[in-house]
């Protein structure tokens, strides 16, 4: 059993995909929803009006997934790298990053927010960038959960890191967490299961 609210959902490949019916009728899903309603809900996250608590409310709603290991061994390590979690532990550094970013460098962090969002299966609306408008620090932390969200934080932050080296850090924390505890190493294909 995974809690769905510690998945980043809405990644590329993610668990949409990973439960989406097999082309045979005899196959199984790797992973299934045990609330027919979940997929709805993400469909409706990622169709582009949905708003940061809309996020937050499908985050927090206790929904439950069932994982088949038995499948899910037989899956490419980049389709497992899709089920790798949130990593909140780094969420308020990498919002501080951000925050220097847009203090030094307002366009460049505004930009990155419109790379994120473009890259993203989902993106809620109240997060995207107005033209014309400043930095505005209070976002960095839900820019950066989000980005998590939808499994774009080592994509943030390694772009942050091209900005400031010391959020490189970050990048090299994010791939430690997620080769000790996930199911694939942080460049999915390239080094294999970790252990």
């Amino acid at each position: 059993l995974l809690d769905a609210g510690a998945l980043s959902l809405l990644a590329p490949d993610g668990p949409l995909a990973l439960a989406a019916p097999m082309p045979s009728p005899d196959q199984e899903s790797p992973l299934r929803f045990l609330d027919d309603a979940l997929p709805e809900q993400l469909r409706a996250l990622a169709g582009g009006q949905a708003q940061i608590a809309d996020f937050e409310r499908m985050w927090t709603s206790g929904a439950t997934l069932v994982l088949s290991l038995g499948l899910a061994r037989q899956l490419p390590i980049a389709t497992l790298a899709a089920l790798r979690g949130q990593t909140p532990e780094i969420h308020s550094a990498a919002a501080e990053a951000m925050n220097r970013m847009g203090s030094k460098a307002p366009q460049k962090a505004l930009d990155l927010v419109t790379a994120m969002q473009v890259g993203s299966a989902g993106w809620p609306a109240d997060l995207r960038p107005v033209p014309g408008t400043d930095w505005d620090d209070r976002l960095s932390l839900p820019i950066v959960q989000t980005a998590d969200r939808v499994g774009l934080l080592r994509p943030l932050l390694q772009a942050m890191a091209g900005q400031d080296r010391r959020t490189s850090g970050l990048v090299k924390l994010h791939d430690r967490i997620t080769s000790t505890f996930f199911f694939a190493s942080p460049t999915a294909g390239s080094k294999g299961r970790s252990k």
